[in-house]
């Protein structure tokens, strides 16, 4: 656990804190979570942000105790969630004393499972994945044409979205040994490990 606060210098008159904490559990799992707060202590703007990452172990269903070592032995199954709450309250209303011209609360959860194998072919390891995303969000903001203006609005609901991450890694060793025969030295043996990969990312953003 970690809290700290500071103040700015007199220009700025911002109050920041933050307070973080982690913890792991014996089955592989871990928590962390973080409370941010940033306020002007002249204009009272204040933006609050709590974000919060669980990591659950990944899974190897394939593995084998025997030591052997299959084809799909070290095919692996991971998961990972992080969700995010912000508070933004700032700008006082002029038309309404003792009122903010903005106050507006944001959160949302997004998923991120993986899937990896490492086959090995000859002297080559090959390395597929497969990593998709998906986010909740609880509302949505609507754009309709008011006149000459653009109305901007807020639909509250359930709003999932999807991505997704793929590829491919190619590795290799080579050893080889290099005899100087300078300074007692006979030979030093020495190991490269070439990789090449590739991965796609579709464009989602004018989804």
């Amino acid at each position: 656990f970690v809290a700290t606060g500071a103040y700015s210098d007199g220009t700025t008159q911002d109050l920041t804190s933050d307070f973080s904490y982690s913890t792991g559990w014996d089955w592989g799992g871990s928590l962390s979570a973080t409370l941010s707060r940033r306020q002007n202590i002249v204009t009272d703007e204040l933006l609050t942000t709590v974000p919060l990452a669980l990591s659950l172990p990944t899974w190897t269903p394939f593995a084998s105790n025997s030591g052997e070592g299959g084809m799909f032995d070290n095919f692996s199954i991971g998961i990972g969630l992080r969700g995010t709450y912000q508070a933004e309250r700032g700008g006082f209303d002029s038309t309404f004393p003792g009122r903010f011209r903005i106050r507006e609360n944001r959160y949302g959860v997004t998923f991120s499972p993986s899937v990896s194998v490492s086959p090995k072919f000859s002297y080559f390891t090959i390395t597929p994945f497969f990593s998709p995303a998906s986010s909740l969000f609880f509302r949505r903001m609507v754009r309709e044409p008011d006149g000459d203006t653009i109305r901007t609005r807020f639909v509250e609901g359930l709003y999932p979205t999807f991505s997704y991450s793929t590829g491919v890694n190619v590795s290799t060793k080579l050893f080889g040994i290099v005899q100087p025969k300078l300074f007692g030295v006979n030979a030093i043996r020495h190991t490269l490990l070439p990789s090449i990969g590739y991965s796609y990312t579709p464009d989602r953003s004018r989804l």
